[in-house]
C-alpha cells in the first residue's frame, strides 16, 4: 500500500475519548486520522501489515472492549473482530513464510493467539507473564516474544508452541523487554530492557543473550521502549521517554553492539514509545509517542542524512522532524 499506520488512544484529561484512534500516512510526514468502531474505553495497542493473507490487510489488537482484534484492507475502513480471550493484547507480528499473525498479551489464561486471515483467531496457553513485545525473525524462522516485567523471553517456530527462556537478562528483571527488533542482515535480535542501565541485549537465536553498553547510565537516563531495524540505514533504531541528563531519546547502532545516542531536537522531552522502518518504500523511520503529555508532538521521522527534507539536522549524520498532534482536525502535517 505504501502506507504507514499508527494506532493508540486519544487521551483527554486522562480518559480515552473519540473514535479516531488510527492515523495513516503515505510518507511519514502528512498524517490523516481514521475512525474505528470502538467504545470510549478501547485502546488500540498494535498493528501490522499482512501482505500474504488471502486479502492483504492491516491486523491489529486492542487492550479492552468486546472485539479485541481489528482489520483493514486499505488503512481507511476498519472492522473490529471477535477473539477467543478478552485479554490485554499488547503486540501483533506477521510471518510471511507461515502466513500467520501472532499476538501476545499480559493478562488471561491463554496469552498468545494466531490467525491466518486476521478474522478467525485461535489462542494458545503460554507461561503467565506480562508479554508485551513480539517479532518475527525470518532467517531463523522464529517468533520471539518478551515480557515487560520479569525479564522473560519465549520463542516458537510455528506460532503456537512456545519455549520460554528464563534468567537470560541477569538482574535486569523489573522492566523489559519493552521492545524487540530483528535484523535479517545481521542475523541478530535486539531487546530493550526499559528502565535499566545498559538496557540493550542482543541474541542470534532468541536463546542466548548478551548485554551491551550504552552511553548514558544512572539517574536521568532515558527509559528505552521501542526498537526497529532500518534496512535503508543499516541500523537498529531505539527510542525512549523521560531522561533529563541530556535529552537524548534516540539511539542507533549498525551492529547492535556499539550504540550512539542522539537528541531529537524537540523543545521538551517526549514520551517516545514505538518506532518503525519505512523500508523499502521510504528512506527513513517513523516514531510515535504515547500522547499522555498532550503537548502537540506525537510523531517524528528519523533519517540518516545531514540535510533531510524539512528535518532539523542535529549531527553530521542524523536528522529529525518535529511532529504534529493527533486531534479532531482532518489532516495533520508535520
Amino acid at each position: 500500500l505504501g502506507l504507514f499506520c499508527a494506532v493508540g488512544s486519544i487521551v483527554v484529561a486522562g480518559t480515552a475519548t473519540g473514535t479516531s484512534r488510527i492515523m495513516t500516512s503515505p510518507d511519514g510526514i502528512t498524517w490523516t486520522p481514521r475512525a474505528i468502531d470502538v467504545s470510549a474505553a478501547n485502546t488500540l495497542n498494535s498493528v501490522c501489515w499482512c501482505p500474504g493473507m488471502a486479502t492483504p490487510k492491516f491486523v491489529g489488537v486492542k487492550v479492552s472492549g468486546t472485539d479485541r482484534a481489528f482489520t483493514s484492507p486499505d488503512g481507511i475502513t476498519w472492522t473490529s473482530r471477535p477473539i477467543p480471550s478478552a485479554n490485554i493484547w499488547n503486540e501483533v507480528a506477521y510471518s510471511p513464510s507461515l502466513n500467520l499473525a501472532v499476538a501476545v498479551a499480559s493478562s488471561g489464561t491463554n496469552r498468545s493467539m494466531r490467525s491466518a486471515d486476521g478474522i478467525t483467531w485461535l489462542d494458545n496457553a503460554v507461561p503467565a507473564r506480562s508479554w508485551s513485545a513480539v517479532v518475527w525473525c525470518p532467517s531463523i524462522g522464529k517468533f520471539i516474544a518478551g515480557s515487560v516485567t520479569g525479564g522473560h523471553i519465549m520463542w516458537c517456530t510455528l506460532g503456537h508452541t512456545w519455549t520460554e527462556q528464563t534468567g537470560v537478562f541477569g538482574t535486569q528483571s523489573v522492566t523489559g523487554p519493552g521492545g524487540i527488533a530483528w535484523s535479517d542482515s545481521l542475523g541478530l535480535a535486539v531487546a530493550v530492557m526499559g528502565n535499566n542501565d545498559n538496557p540493550i541485549w542482543t541474541s542470534p537465536d532468541g536463546v542466548t543473550w548478551t548485554q551491551r553498553t550504552v552511553p548514558t547510565t544512572g539517574a536521568g537516563r532515558p527509559v528505552w521502549f521501542g526498537a526497529c531495524w532500518d534496512e535503508t540505514m543499516g541500523k537498529f533504531i531505539v527510542v525512549g521517554r523521560d531522561g533529563t541528563t541530556n535529552n537524548n531519546q534516540v539511539m542507533h547502532s549498525a551492529d547492535g553492539i556499539s550504540w550512539t545516542e542522539e537528541n531529537p531536537g524537540v523543545a521538551t522531552v517526549q514520551p517516545w514509545r514505538s518506532v518503525a522502518s519505512g523500508y523499502p518504500t521510504l528512506a527513513y523511520s517513523v516514531a510515535i509517542d504515547d500522547g499522555v503529555d498532550n503537548d502537540g508532538l506525537n510523531a517524528m521521522t528519523i533519517e540518516d542524512s545531514a540535510t533531510p527534507p524539512s528535518i532539523t539536522s542535529v549531527t553530521p549524520d542524523f536528522g529529525y522532524t518535529r511532529g504534529g498532534a493527533l486531534s479532531t482536525n482532518p489532516t495533520i502535517t508535520i
